[in-house]
């Protein structure tokens, strides 16, 4: 996934666990990341390294530090749940079970709605994504990214430096495609504006769209989300 200065932020889910025994413990909680890519888990753990894996992933090992650790994992569209321990063998294993994330739309309906507004003469998209990937042509300055899953739109993610114009256009496309109130996302642009390096949320229907912009830097950002 190519997500350029993603930004981890939100409140934390209820969802935690704790494990002790035989000198070693470990705990890890979920947070909910509003963006619609990733879900970060964090947690602190007795040992050097805590190794998790889900059911469609192999073991993955983190190293600890300071006791802390922290990863990231793909959001979902459907239920699924992971495995951490503090042995490699995976023995003595905790789960925590996610809900999976609320779809923006059907990846089908809001590609076709995108190409109608001729939103192909900004940024290409594909009928069938098969992986996350940036879809912008300058990858250096503008990023134009998406998340799906069992052909659902869960994330979108537009990034710009010093193309404002940019921005703004294809802020209104990916909005009409969406069926948005476009003086909602107006205002969230102007809201960003006046207060630099803020995240800004404003909802039209059931989807967030979520603006930030540094005026010392000249950088804007937008995440929509569930």
């Amino acid at each position: 996934m190519n997500l350029k200065k993603a930004v981890t932020f939100g409140a934390m889910l209820t969802i935690g666990m704790v494990m002790s025994g035989c000198g070693k413990s470990l705990s890890a909680e979920s947070h909910d990341s509003h963006n619609g890519f990733t879900i970060p888990v964090t947690g602190k753990s007795s040992e050097s390294a805590i190794y998790w894996n889900t059911d469609a992933d192999g073991t993955s090992k983190v190293k600890t530090k300071n006791g802390k650790f922290s990863f990231e994992i793909p959001s979902k569209a459907h239920k699924f749940t992971i495995d951490i321990s503090n042995n490699k063998d995976m023995s003595d294993a905790k789960t925590i079970d996610f809900k999976g994330e609320t779809a923006i739309a059907e990846y089908s309906t809001f590609y076709d709605a995108y190409d109608f507004h001729d939103g192909n003469s900004i940024n290409f998209l594909p009928t069938a994504p098969l992986a996350d990937r940036n879809y912008a042509d300058d990858t250096k300055n503008n990023a134009f990214s998406i998340h799906t899953d069992d052909g659902k739109l869960l994330g979108l993610n537009v990034y710009t430096q010093y193309d404002y114009s940019w921005f703004n256009e294809i802020v209104y496309v990916i909005g009409d495609s969406l069926n948005a109130d476009t003086a909602t996302l107006e205002a969230g642009v102007k809201s960003a504006s006046e207060k630099p390096n803020q995240y800004i949320t404003k909802k039209s229907g059931k989807i967030n769209y979520t603006f930030v912009i540094n005026t010392k830097k000249d950088t804007y950002q937008m995440f929509v989300h569930s």
